[in-house]
């Protein structure tokens, strides 16, 4: 069976672990003891004899390892400092005696390593194992000074299979281990926390009922890579999941998560989140509930699919994703200081998510159409996943968008594709739950091991990769009411919902909520061919209350034409902004819905201050109209200009362009029915056209 596990910064090609080329049955022996390895008889050619007659014995003994001492101060690869004035190999057993400081900078090599009372061992070698083929003995400290320094233990690349321990050991005091890789079946007899990675390899860890914790902090979140390996006697091994405490609002925050160990209840919630049996009550609340479940086929009103569950010892299996209340004064204030905790073993290899899919009236969200197939599923692994991770998943049936829910900000992180919106990005963290919406009743979705991200980039998710991907801010004076929107510029997209480039917007009460609309669809990524002409894009925007708000703009370095101009038009003041990546937009707004104000216009030929080419004001006549009504403008227009006339929802009704150094345009309306509508140009403002 063969392991090859790949790190590095980029994600190229570094070696990490070593080959595994056996799976032979070592033999355990104690260091100082003497091993025949062969006792040959052979027979004799009788010639004249009948009998057989012993040959030669032949005894090989293997020599037992050198004892090397470090004392002093230094680096392990100073000769002066060890006891022999040599430097020790793979074959030899080291002790770094009492009082001793030793630093690795480079990988190294020993049969069995003691660290004696007092003695300290630095390993500050990035990305580089410390190999130790039969015991780790500490006794002292061991500290870890670079990124990914790893102990690996039972290295098969060194010496001979007869000599290696089945398990290696690791005994002594507890400390705490960057990287522990098992290079062979290994078990531990101390206490051990693990701040980066516990890599199986495929091999047995035997954690012995001894407390193995995979550390969880602001900065760092360890990982389990099982490899195909398993892990026993795991009575007291637990992950944990740090959660920033910044991201509560008042008395605590809801968060999609999912158990990061096999076996659990709901009640893995229950230590820093009293369990509350609640019923549903008119109309739609789980009254006193912390923890819900998700139902797509729960249709009570209001419930949005969330239920409480049916008792404290209701299953809550990896990969299921709930709803917990985490409250700020029992959890991010608590003695646990914002880590929740799982006990047992984490899922290795590989994992089928149960995906629902309902229909029409037997659907939560009551039937309507663009919301069937919700499910709430959570990361199966004890470490960080990659949704765009091709070999790690199998997706049938299912739209390449994930979401992600955003208490605080009352809104939702959402990603496709290289385009995330609200923080949303592909990489999903252990413990978390998210949502996928699944095409039909056959949708699928499965992942293994390959999915795990060694080395996660941060910047990478916070901004999309994909080019032509212009991004909305909205903010506020209050710091919780934000939210985000994108529109991704891509020629393979349609008029129609494009599942593997756009995402739905999933909208709060509590929250602004500003989206791009496609149709009447409201959407935090929509995506649009590329334009040839001018193009207007409708906005929706809700506001939890009245005040002032602001929109600003990022991504024009995407932009692969940078001669496209970009227009913001709020058409209830007729303001236009030209879009750059330092503008921005305030406005007063009402509370409640602010739809039809706004919409994005964009030029690609190039248009680089419509404000003085386009000055004047439109006149329509007559107006109210019935069937047709003139455009006029006082002074002839330099350039073709594109009239938009926009409905009350802020959809664009009709088009029209008044050619280049005209001043009059005249529409047809017989196929408008009646109604309010406003005409609107870039640098002309906005006027209300009555049809009747």
């Amino acid at each position: 069976m063969f392991l090859k596990t790949i790190l590095d910064m980029g994600r190229k090609a570094m070696p990490f672990l070593s080959k595994r080329s056996s799976r032979s049955t070592p033999l355990l022996i104690s260091l100082a003891s003497v091993f025949v390895a062969s006792l040959l008889w052979g027979q004799t050619s009788a010639r004249d004899c009948t009998s057989d007659v012993p040959a030669a014995t032949v005894l090989t003994v293997n020599t037992p390892p050198t004892s090397f001492v470090f004392t002093g101060t230094g680096n392990w690869s100073s000769a002066a400092n060890w006891s022999t004035g040599t430097v020790p190999t793979s074959s030899d057993s080291a002790t770094i005696a009492p009082g001793a400081i030793v630093t690795l900078t480079q990988n190294r090599q020993i049969r069995s390593i003691l660290i004696s009372a007092g003695a300290t061992l630095n390993h500050n070698a990035n990305f580089t194992p410390f190999d130790v083929l039969n015991v780790f003995h500490n006794l002292g400290t061991v500290t870890f000074g670079g990124q990914f320094n790893s102990i690996r233990i039972g290295n098969l690349g060194l010496n001979d299979p007869a000599t290696r321990m089945n398990p290696s050991v690791i005994k002594g005091n507890s400390f705490t281990i960057d990287v522990l890789q098992c290079a062979n079946n290994v078990k531990t007899e101390v206490d051990l926390n693990i701040s980066s990675f516990l890599i199986l390899g495929g091999n047995t860890f035997d954690a012995n009922n001894k407390r193995v914790i995979l550390k969880s902090t602001a900065s760092n979140t360890a990982k389990f890579i099982g490899s195909g390996g398993t892990l026993i006697n795991a009575g007291n091994f637990t992950v944990e999941r740090y959660m920033d405490p910044s991201l509560t609002s008042g008395g605590g925050a809801w968060v999609w998560v999912g158990a990061q160990t096999q076996g659990q209840t709901v009640s893995l919630w229950s230590a820093n989140n009293p369990y509350t049996a609640a019923t549903y009550t008119t109309p739609n609340v789980a009254t006193g509930s912390s923890l819900h479940s998700f139902d797509p086929t729960f249709t009570l009103a209001g419930a949005n699919g969330y239920r409480k569950p049916t008792s404290p010892t209701q299953a809550a299996s990896v990969g299921v994703g709930h709803r917990v209340w985490f409250r700020t004064n029992e959890f991010f204030n608590g003695p646990s200081a914002g880590v929740w905790k799982s006990t047992g073993v984490p899922k290795t290899s590989s994992h089928t998510f149960p995906l629902s899919y309902c229909a029409g009236s037997n659907c939560a969200s009551g039937g309507t159409a663009t919301e069937n197939g919700w499910n709430l599923i959570a990361n199966p692994f004890a470490a960080t996943i990659n949704w765009n991770n091709a070999s790690g998943w199998t997706k049938t049936n299912v739209h390449s968008a994930i979401y992600i829910y955003r208490h605080k900000f009352a809104n939702t992180a959402s990603y496709n594709n290289g385009v995330g919106v609200n923080g949303g990005s592909q990489l999903i963290p252990s413990g978390q739950g998210f949502m996928v919406w699944a095409n039909n009743a056959n949708a699928s979705l499965s992942v293994t091991e390959d999915a795990i991200e060694f080395i996660e980039n941060t910047a990478v998710k916070r901004q999309g990769s994909a080019s032509d991907v212009l991004k909305l801010n909205i903010s506020s004076s209050n710091a919780d009411l934000q939210d985000q929107i994108a529109l991704r510029w891509d020629a393979a997209a349609t008029n129609g919902f494009d599942s593997n480039l756009e995402a739905n917007k999933m909208t709060s009460a509590n929250g602004v909520n500003l989206s791009f609309l496609n149709g009447t669809a409201p959407m935090a990524i929509m995506a649009e061919t590329l334009p040839t002409a001018t193009t207007s894009y409708p906005l929706a925007l809700t506001a939890p209350q009245a005040g002032t708000y602001t929109i600003s703009f990022e991504g024009l370095a995407s932009l692969s034409n940078p001669q496209w101009s970009l227009y913001l038009l709020d058409n209830q003041t007729g303001i236009s902004t030209q879009v750059t990546e330092t503008a921005s937009y305030s406005f007063s707004a009402a509370q409640g819905a602010n739809n039809g104000r706004f919409s994005l216009v964009v030029y690609p030929a190039g248009v680089t201050s419509l404000a003085s080419a386009v000055s004047n004001k439109v006149l329509l006549a007559p107006n109210p109209a019935s069937n047709k009504v003139t455009l006029q403008v006082a002074t002839a227009i330099s350039q073709a200009t594109t009239f938009h006339i926009t409905n009350a929802v802020g959809q664009v009704v009709m088009t029209a362009t008044m050619p280049a150094n005209s001043t009059e345009l005249s529409l047809d309306l017989s196929a408008l029915a009646k109604g309010v509508y406003m005409v609107q140009a870039p640098g002309l403002g906005v006027t209300k056209l009555v049809k009747e």
